[in-house]
């Protein structure tokens, strides 16, 4: 161009090369409204495992390059890496299955977040119901998402009711626990027998009327109170991330 005057080349190539920057521009939109944000999660219960049923998969250099094949996949949310083979398995945990054998590969779960009101525990998530429901209600609203009234099997798994109940300001939630049926004979709420338990000095006496339990936020913890099944409360579920 000289003196403000364009050459006859530049006036029959610039709306091609203009056309095909718009179209590089479009095409990096639309890669970037696919991608599904979220951090993704792994535990020494998932290693040596893969998810059956994958609807995808690519060869891959590292980790990182199958999780933004999964991020930039609108339906992924969990995928399967075998750096030795080189493969990346992409997954939706709805359709997928359990993990299964598999050596050589790990799974990595897009994480529900705590802002959310999901709260992990291995591979379950343990979420705080804020609508006052009696037990029966609970178990239904909790089994809407697959999942059970918690479960309390250890110290740890109080530490995190306590850590959301102290989050939300709650007091009192049910837990998965019941003797309805066989008074004296606690059970959790997938059937097993109750392993570990931390009644209250006074939480805990031959009631047949009495036959669910609840947690109580002391603020140094929190201990177990029976009380009837037909009372109110907020609730814990533990939902399987498969």
């Amino acid at each position: 161009m000289r003196g403000g005057c364009v050459s006859w080349w530049q006036r029959a190539f610039w709306p091609v090369m203009t056309l095909k920057v718009l179209m590089v521009i479009l095409a990096l939109m639309l890669d970037g409204a696919k991608a599904v944000p979220g951090r993704f999660f792994t535990s020494p219960t998932l290693i040596n495992k893969w998810l059956p049923n994958a609807f995808n998969q690519i060869s891959v250099i590292t980790q990182q390059d199958c999780e933004k094949f999964c991020l930039k996949t609108s339906q992924c949310n969990a995928y399967a890496v075998s750096l030795f083979e080189r493969k990346c398995r992409i997954s939706n945990t709805k359709d997928a299955g359990s993990p299964v054998q598999n050596n050589g590969y790990s799974v990595f779960v897009k994480m529900k977040t705590e802002d959310e009101g999901y709260y992990i525990y291995e591979t379950m998530y343990i979420k705080l119901g804020l609508t006052r429901m009696n037990a029966y209600d609970a178990a239904k609203s909790c089994a809407e998402e697959k999942g059970l009234l918690v479960a309390v099997r250890n110290e740890e798994i109080e530490e995190i009711l306590y850590k959301i109940m102290i989050d939300h300001k709650v007091w009192y939630a049910l837990i998965g626990v019941t003797d309805e049926g066989d008074e004296g004979n606690w059970k959790y709420s997938d059937g097993g027998p109750v392993s570990y338990d931390n009644w209250d000095w006074n939480g805990m006496w031959p009631r047949p009327d009495l036959n669910c339990a609840i947690v109580i936020n002391t603020h140094e913890g929190v201990v177990w109170k029976h009380l009837s099944c037909y009372e109110k409360n907020y609730f814990f579920c533990q939902i399987p991330m498969f």
